[in-house]
């Protein structure tokens, strides 16, 4: 399997269990940045919360 510079190998796949919470980040802009943004998409959209932060300095 082919890796860019930074390791990756495809996309950031997090699995939480249901009843669980999970914190995931910062990501970095250098590696995620999609036109000033970080693009998040759900496989099952049932019974989801999220929170965002932007974290400027």
């Amino acid at each position: 399997m082919s890796t860019d510079k930074y390791g990756r190998t495809g996309q950031k796949v997090v699995s939480v269990p249901a009843g669980e919470q999970c914190f995931i980040g910062p990501f970095d802009a250098e590696l995620y940045n999609q036109g000033g943004f970080v693009h998040v998409d759900f496989s099952v959209s049932t019974d989801i919360l999220v929170g965002v932060l932007s974290l400027q300095s």
